[in-house]
């Protein structure tokens, strides 16, 4: 067994301190304590994710944990959760992985453990989190420094990019921008991102995206494919494992900022290329003669120097408060204050609950605009009285 969770974190032999650590806590509790410490220290990380290969050959239940007990295997699962903390698995500048992230790590183990039928390590003999990791993870959020969200930006500023863009490449990469905030997408759905292979989500190919003009659908060789009424996307994966998840938008009345003419721009571009098929990623460019990708990099240097441009004067935001992110929340942003339905956004950005709110800024101006007047509206209201209980008589049921 090589995969131990749906995302795929491979089963590796956790790092010796925190070997030393779990056996440390393991040996600490009364119940098998002779046995544990005959045990090498290896073998009690076999089956913790990790980020290399490792096949088991002896002690087959290790990756389940079966020959623990229950509490153990929670401090062990506990124990786990500190190395995702201190990144003994990732990357990074060193300074400890978010609360959020530590606790996805713990439910993806977890569910494997559901998956094969085991027991949940996370939960107590009452089958509620184990006050261990309720007070683990309360710990971890306490510590956590203020959360720095990506702010949303606004249409202009995709409307400055590519007006004032004097190359094919940031005319290109403009309009694939504009295409992806009207569907309020992730960056790895539409350009090149770090570690793209190991994500769920799937890079949109030319064959995902299609058109239509009165409910008939245009082949993308058409001559006048931006002519369409609708443009429709379709996901062929997630990260929230959703498949073949299809939204559909209309064209708007807008010369620039519409997503069937930045669609169907981007589609008969990348056409016109030699070699390309409709397997083609919609981030491909050709430049020196050969088939390229827009990267996140590109797409981040472009919004941040159209921003410059404009000035934090003008947008309420310096260069270095946005980033890929702020395609999506701009795209959620702008269909919130236009007033669309919750529901609609929803079904748009391909959130499965209201999870898009917190990309809501309460700071853009126009968030709370109206908001005093309708109060005033209800200036007055009337309390019905509480219902009264009346207490049974003495000759109540003939007493």
């Amino acid at each position: 067994m090589n995969y131990l969770t749906p995302m795929n974190l491979k089963i590796s032999p956790l790092p010796q301190e925190i070997d030393s650590y779990i056996l440390s806590l393991l040996q600490s509790l009364p119940e098998k304590t002779q046995q544990l410490e005959k045990l090498k220290t290896s073998k009690i990380g076999h089956g913790i994710a990790g980020a290399s290969s490792y096949k088991i050959s002896s002690w087959d239940t290790t990756p389940f944990l079966d020959n623990f007990s229950k509490r153990q295997r929670t401090i062990i699962l506990s124990a786990f959760g500190q190395a995702v903390r201190d990144r003994h698995f990732t990357r990074g500048n060193g300074k400890p992985l978010a609360s959020a992230t530590v606790k996805t790590a713990v439910d993806n183990i977890s569910q494997t453990f559901r998956d094969y039928d085991r027991f949940d390590p996370r939960h107590d003999h009452e089958g509620n989190l184990s006050r261990i990791l309720q007070q683990q993870f309360k710990g971890y959020k306490e510590k956590d420094p203020k959360q720095k969200h990506q702010k949303a930006i606004p249409l202009k500023l995709l409307r400055f990019a590519h007006e004032s863009s004097k190359t094919p490449f940031v005319q290109s990469l403009s309009m694939l921008l504009i295409g992806a905030i009207f569907f309020c997408m992730r960056s790895c759905e539409y350009l090149k991102v770090p570690a793209q292979e190991d994500r769920k989500t799937k890079l949109l190919k030319l064959k995902n995206i299609r058109f239509f003009k009165n409910g008939k659908e245009l082949p993308h060789n058409h001559l006048n494919l931006n002519s369409a009424d609708v443009v429709s996307i379709t996901y062929e994966d997630q990260k929230n494992r959703d498949k073949f998840n299809t939204v559909h938008l209309h064209k708007s009345k807008d010369p620039l900022l519409c997503p069937v003419k930045a669609w169907a721009h981007i589609v008969q571009r990348i056409r016109s290329y030699p070699g390309s098929t409709r397997n083609t990623p919609v981030n491909t460019f050709f430049i020196n003669n050969e088939l390229q990708q827009f990267k996140s990099k590109d797409a981040i240097d472009l919004l941040r120097a159209s921003a410059e441009a404009l000035s934090e004067k003008e947008l309420g935001f310096t260069k270095e408060e946005i980033g890929t992110h702020s395609i999506r929340s701009g795209g959620a942003m702008a269909m919130y204050l236009a007033g669309i339905q919750v529901y609609t956004i929803q079904l748009t950005g391909r959130w499965l609950s209201d999870a898009f709110l917190r990309y809501i800024r309460k700071q853009v101006l126009q968030f709370s605009e109206n908001i005093s007047d309708r109060m005033v509206d209800q200036e007055k209201f009337l309390h019905i009285p509480e219902y009264a209980i009346s207490s049974p008589s003495k000759n109540q049921n003939g007493r």
